[in-house]
């Protein structure tokens, strides 16, 4: 029981777990739960409850976004043809880089767990995308490409980030597109669209941070990747990996 143990040597005993394993630790007992409260406060370095409150659905999503993905690749897997050969897990520092690339906006759980299990594809891979042989690419290839989608535009947003288009104005949506495979040789281009409504209150200006809404994959342009997509592919990252 929490209770029998004092709150400081439960706070240092988790301190040393990461915020996955808090959550084992406060689905436990009342106890447990009012104990590790302080720290889900203290792991987003702010006095808010509610933002602690959030922060633990974050926790909660992103490991529940790690049971899926690793479930949709283990069925995946087997059915790769000869030639594909798919990178080991994306380091902590090249996901880190392309969330800071990509501020404000905010990469969907289930984009995150899938690149800590395969950082895309070996180079010389033939490519899993079979329909146009396109290959996955790799947290750093996915940043090359939003440097040069980024100079074909040459425009930023004003929090200095990457390119956000209001291309949707008829439904006032934001967008953001993240190029997923290399390109076709007809100029396609899978990619991940993320929205948000631009009245949505989903802005936090504190944190800096867009909540995405949606993050569907299509099939757009390589040339002009904010032109009117091609193809919806499927409507998330997990589901496409069922279709591959």
């Amino acid at each position: 029981d929490a209770a029998a143990i004092p709150a400081d040597t439960i706070h240092l005993i988790l301190s040393f777990l990461p915020e996955e394993d808090w959550l084992n630790a406060d689905s436990c007992c009342r106890g447990w739960r009012e104990s590790i409260k302080p720290l889900w406060t203290k792991s987003i370095t702010t006095n808010s409850s509610s933002l602690s409150l959030s922060r633990r659905k974050q926790v909660v999503a992103s490991v529940a976004a790690q049971k899926c993905i690793k479930k949709r690749w283990s069925k995946l897997l087997p059915f790769l043809e000869r030639g594909i050969t798919l990178n080991g897990p994306a380091t902590q520092e090249d996901i880190v880089q392309l969330q800071r690339v990509l501020q404000p906006w905010v990469l969907p759980p289930v984009f995150i767990a899938s690149w800590k299990l395969y950082d895309g594809e070996w180079t010389k891979s033939r490519g899993m995308y079979n329909l146009a042989s396109s290959r996955l690419l790799s947290v750093q290839e996915i940043i090359h490409t939003l440097k040069e989608w980024n100079e074909f535009y040459q425009q930023q947003s004003h929090h200095g980030g990457i390119v956000v288009t209001t291309a949707d104005n008829r439904n006032g949506k934001e967008v953001l597109r993240i190029p997923l495979f290399t390109e076709t040789v007809n100029h396609h281009q899978v990619a991940m669209e993320l929205q948000r409504q631009i009245d949505d209150d989903d802005y936090n200006e504190k944190d800096n941070q867009k909540i995405v809404i949606h993050g569907r994959i299509i099939l757009t342009s390589s040339i002009v990747p904010y032109a009117p997509h091609l193809k919806v592919l499927a409507s998330s990252w997990d589901t496409f990996l069922t279709l591959v």
